[in-house]
């Protein structure tokens, strides 16, 4: 059976201070952070305004830590592209925006009948983002797909993690609703987590992103979690590096604690 991937602990980027990105990112790889999670949000998907491509492209020349770029955006996959050649790491696009991305690609005009399935077809579905994972794995970057806790964890993302391992480089559930930080851990997208972790196999990267805290991380981390987004909790603390170093042990002691079962 394979073995649990080390933890990642990756701080996200709008916690820290924009008025000094660069400075905070050499920070964060100084004190122990393995990746920096990049929210990238254009105020329609989300209601927030954040930041694209430029800003990613500066922060790739001002850190070594590779850059996670969470995409919570209408039209994911004209982004793949320029967040590539900015120098993303990995790219992660929500199943949501894909489906919806898909079903207006599907009917162009908004004259549909009223009676017409605005779901599209599953394997239709599948196979269009299973192409998404693709183009953004062809550039070289992680291919990720994330999930809102009102969506859970899809029997179809389920399938194609045991059918076609490699397609997804990493899964991120989501423990608050997109669009803003600071929320509150939302408890029942963890069984979510433990969906995905029995899927995918103990080496897979599996991410929780929202109110990730000591606490919550230990929870996060019981279920399966082994990649740790953390905002507030690292940035608005007295010992960042000690709270990364914390939620690093938190995943430790939760692979020795686990008995995993052999993929």
């Amino acid at each position: 059976s394979a073995m649990p991937a080390p933890p990642i602990i990756a701080p996200s980027i709008l916690s820290a201070d924009f008025a000094a990105l660069g400075a905070e990112a050499v920070r964060m790889a100084s004190l122990g952070a393995t990746w920096l999670h990049v929210d990238v949000m254009d105020g329609h998907y989300v209601p927030n305004l954040t930041l694209g491509p430029p800003v990613v492209k500066a922060l790739h020349a001002a850190t070594p830590l590779p850059l996670d770029c969470h995409c919570m955006l209408n039209e994911p996959s004209k982004w793949i592209n320029p967040l590539a050649d900015a120098g993303a790491a990995g790219i992660t696009l929500h199943w949501e925006a894909l489906t919806a991305e898909l079903h207006r690609a599907s009917s162009p005009c908004h004259c549909a009948p009223p009676s017409a399935d605005p779901r599209p077809d599953p394997l239709e579905q599948s196979l269009y983002i299973a192409t998404r994972m693709r183009a953004i794995t062809a550039r070289g970057v992680r291919a990720g797909i994330a999930v809102a806790p009102s969506t859970g964890v899809p029997d179809s993302l389920l399938r194609a993690l045991r059918e076609h391992p490699g397609l997804i480089g990493m899964v991120l559930v989501m423990t608050v609703e997109p669009g803003f930080g600071g929320q509150k851990f939302t408890r029942s997208a963890l069984e979510g987590v433990r969906k995905v972790r029995a899927a995918a196999g103990a080496d897979a990267l599996l991410q929780v992103d929202g109110g990730i805290n000591r606490e919550t991380a230990r929870e996060a981390a019981m279920a399966g979690a082994n990649v740790l987004v953390a905002g507030s909790a690292v940035f608005g603390a007295e010992d960042p590096g000690q709270v990364i170093r914390e939620l690093k042990s938190a995943v430790v002691d939760a692979q020795a604690k686990v008995e995993v079962p052999a993929s």
